[in-house]
């Protein structure tokens, strides 16, 4: 069992998870994009990601994905952004001892706004086609609950402040540092 300190970042479209996981790495934590192995996953099976996690014997396969490589890499702490299914969090919890999540949120209208100024990543034409991404995926595989049962710290990412939420970060690795 791998006892370093694991920060599971999570949050809808927008919320900020991967500028949180950003400032959480700058501490020196090794960070996976669990989007991105999603994303890899996908295209093999020729699914689109909802179709192919809503199969529960797939539901695993991005957070063993990571496993492995955390395995195969150097012993630092780590910090992975994206997880959305319950059983991620669950598999993790499970295998490593010292699994903190994090959740970011912020308000639908500043969620949008960021997706639809993204460069390089999903953008939604309307605000109808960000609100049914956000209820089928994001909230379909289950953030929901890991929102309710699963958190250890909550970031309201609702301002622009980079500094702000720096410090948020940082307050939250103390704490983390001291389990």
């Amino acid at each position: 069992m791998i006892k370093m300190p694991i920060l599971i970042v999570v949050g809808g479209s927008g919320s900020g998870k991967t500028t949180v996981s950003r400032l959480v790495e700058e501490n020196g934590y090794r960070r996976f994009e669990a989007g991105q192995y999603a994303d890899v996953i996908c295209r093999e099976s020729e699914r689109s990601n909802l179709n192919f996690f809503l199969d529960v014997e797939n539901r695993l396969l991005v957070a063993k994905s990571i496993q492995a490589q955390i395995e195969k890499g150097r012993d630092t702490d780590i910090v992975i952004s994206g997880f959305r299914i319950v059983e991620e969090i669950k598999y993790f919890k499970l295998n490593h001892q010292n699994v903190s999540v994090i959740g970011v949120y912020a308000s639908e209208a500043l969620c949008y706004s960021r997706t639809i100024n993204r460069e390089g990543r999903e953008k939604f034409s309307t605000l109808k086609e960000f609100f049914f991404k956000r209820e089928c995926e994001d909230y379909a595989l289950g953030l929901g609950e890991i929102y309710s049962k699963y958190l250890d710290f909550e970031i309201n990412n609702d301002n622009n402040d980079l500094n702000r939420l720096r410090e948020e970060v940082r307050k939250i690795l103390k704490k983390v540092e001291r389990k």
